[in-house]
């Protein structure tokens, strides 16, 4: 048997990035971005826990807003995708209203606000199809 094979103490030893599965199942987002925009969201999500606990960094804004700071080629060196391909996932997320950006100008990187997951697809939706998703009814 191959002794690379995890071990039950094993399991948690590494560290994950947590993709929402709201970006695969809900309407809004499941066919309107791509995968690479999906992972670069989860990226981004991670990057702003980052500066949530980095108090005293100035990461955080007056009104408590949480903004980041990250290079279009550290993006696509992270994702291992070109920077034309960061750009058109960028695009992606913005149409789609999961991140904004201000632009600081004099050739500094923007500013990237994220945007939360909409569930308002989800909840117009009829009590009887959202039960059917979760697999409650049986035909």
């Amino acid at each position: 048997m191959n002794s690379n094979l995890y071990k039950i103490n094993e399991v948690t030893q590494h560290k994950y990035y947590q993709v929402p599965k709201e970006l695969y199942t809900n309407p809004r987002y499941k066919t309107t971005i791509n995968n690479d925009a999906k992972m670069l969201y989860a990226l981004l999500l991670d990057r702003m826990e980052l500066s949530r606990q980095t108090v005293g960094l100035n990461w955080i804004e007056d009104e408590g807003t949480i903004f980041l700071i990250f290079k279009r080629e550290d993006l696509a060196d992270m994702l291992g995708i070109c920077s034309t391909t960061v750009w058109k996932t960028i695009k992606q997320l913005k149409e789609v209203g999961l991140i904004e950006e201000k632009r600081q100008g004099l050739n500094r990187p923007n500013l990237i606000y994220i945007g939360k997951i909409d569930y308002s697809v989800l909840e117009e939706k009829e009590p009887e199809s959202i039960e059917k998703e979760k697999g409650i009814i049986n035909q």
